[in-house]
């Protein structure tokens, strides 16, 4: 069976304003046996990146594979606040998001603050270069329960979301 997950990727199409464009393309991840969505303790706790350099977002996704290949998490990477937005109102299993704070026409906390009034239940992660007492203690208003400096050690959000998966019902398996 085979399960798909969402990428980033570079478009050709906006190359002269050297922006980067969010495209989604299904990557086919092969799987022994494949979770059935929806019944408890087999749905992937399913995860969203959102950075507005596409690079890190799908680098994360990367480094997360085997959380990916075991089932545990799905991990989608958006540009955008406004394209987060939209997966969300897509796919309404997206269960975490964990934003940069430095993005144009939204950033990061007007991000926080909406997902906090459109969806609550959604558990809100800051991911940011800001390093800084204040950027900190504003994103946790916003609604962060967690805040991350960059450069991002990628076992710090793996253990938070294999944390969230496991209080999620989770259950991994062991052979891909």
């Amino acid at each position: 069976l085979i399960e798909t997950i969402l990428a980033c990727d570079r478009s050709s199409d906006d190359t002269k304003a050297g922006r980067l464009q969010e495209t989604i393309q299904p990557i086919p991840i092969a799987k022994a046996e494949a979770p059935k969505l929806g019944e408890p303790g087999n749905r992937p706790l399913h995860a969203c990146f959102v950075d507005d350099e596409a690079e890190l977002a799908h680098l994360y996704q990367m480094q997360l594979r085997t959380l990916i290949q075991t089932g545990t998490c799905k991990i989608s990477c958006v540009t955008s606040g406004q394209a987060c937005l939209d997966l969300l109102n897509a796919e309404p299993d997206v269960s975490v998001v964990i934003a940069d704070l430095n993005m144009p026409k939204m950033d990061g906390y007007e991000l926080l603050e909406i997902l906090q009034r459109q969806f609550p239940r959604v558990k809100l992660l800051v991911c940011s270069a800001y390093s800084d007492s204040a950027h900190i203690q504003r994103a946790l208003a916003a609604g962060a329960r967690k805040y991350y400096c960059k450069p991002l050690q990628i076992k710090e959000i793996e253990k938070e979301l294999v944390s969230m998966a496991g209080s999620w019902g989770v259950t991994p398996r062991d052979e891909i």
